[in-house]
């Protein structure tokens, strides 16, 4: 693949960004509603929603989405070209280059993440008290300040860094595998990449779900508290089960991100 400069993927990264988190909002909301509201099922969930935020709010917190997804994007697919490539110089073509591309790549772009997707989570789970991310960011900041709002940056990073580095394997594989049946000078398809994405997401989902929703209870409880304890807490209150709450949504949220942001980003690449 010819090499791309930095400013075309932070370019592609922007707009698959702005394309990806549109989608995905709806689905992140009934993903945290189902994994924060004790008790309330996917029917339960939607009236709450609609309730309590009016017919557009399954877009609620959009603006916190894309204040912390866009900076991700542009950082984590600027920087996952240029580590994958001297991984490959070093190991030869390969699955190591994406993995550990992908992984380094991920760690660096949540340190831009965790603040806006902290703000988000928190509008979501309590939205009388929040009305936008411009005036629920410099609450929290106040409420805990500027290391508290790094809180969940550790659950966070160990379910992110491996579904990251499955989703790219996984993606780029079956998309290059696509790519050796199409006749020469024809490309693979935006709509063909989606669908790609979406099987490399169900792949990747099933392997985190239980680290997805350990973040989930951290990130929005009120009280700090360890992944150990907060394991132990939802097991006890709701048995092994509960580390797969919200599987259906949190798959769903991720075919639809993940698939439209990377398919976006290889076509504007390209």
């Amino acid at each position: 693949e010819k090499a791309k400069g930095p400013l075309i993927n932070a370019f592609a990264g922007a707009v698959a960004a702005l394309a990806a988190y549109f989608v995905a909002t709806p689905v992140e909301a009934i993903k945290v509603g189902l994994q924060t509201w004790p008790g309330t099922a996917l029917p339960g969930v939607l009236s709450r929603i609609v309730s309590q935020r009016g017919p557009m709010g399954f877009l609620y917190g959009l603006d916190a989405m894309y204040s912390a997804g866009v900076p991700y994007s542009i950082v984590m697919y600027t920087t996952y070209q240029p580590i994958r490539g001297a991984i490959n110089n070093v190991t030869g073509e390969g699955v190591w280059g994406s993995i550990f591309g992908a992984g380094i790549a991920e760690l660096i772009g949540l340190l831009f993440f965790i603040p806006g997707e902290l703000v988000r989570m928190r509008m979501m789970n309590d939205p009388s008290k929040y009305s936008s991310f411009f005036t629920a960011f410099p609450a929290l900041l106040a409420e805990r300040g500027p290391g508290g709002m790094y809180k969940g940056l550790k659950a966070t990073a160990l379910r992110d860094v491996p579904y990251t580095a499955l989703q790219f394997v996984v993606f780029e594989k079956l998309r290059t595998e696509l790519a050796l049946k199409k006749k020469e000078g024809e490309a693979v398809t935006l709509l063909e990449s989606v669908g790609v994405g979406v099987q490399a997401a169900i792949v990747a989902s099933v392997f985190t779900i239980p680290l997805d929703v350990l973040k989930s209870q951290i990130m929005t409880s009120a009280v700090p508290g360890s992944m150990r304890a907060t394991t132990r807490s939802l097991i006890r209150s709701g048995g092994v089960g509960s580390l797969v709450k919200g599987l259906v949504p949190y798959t769903g949220i991720n075919a639809a991100k993940w698939s439209v942001s990377m398919a976006v980003y290889s076509t504007v690449r390209e």
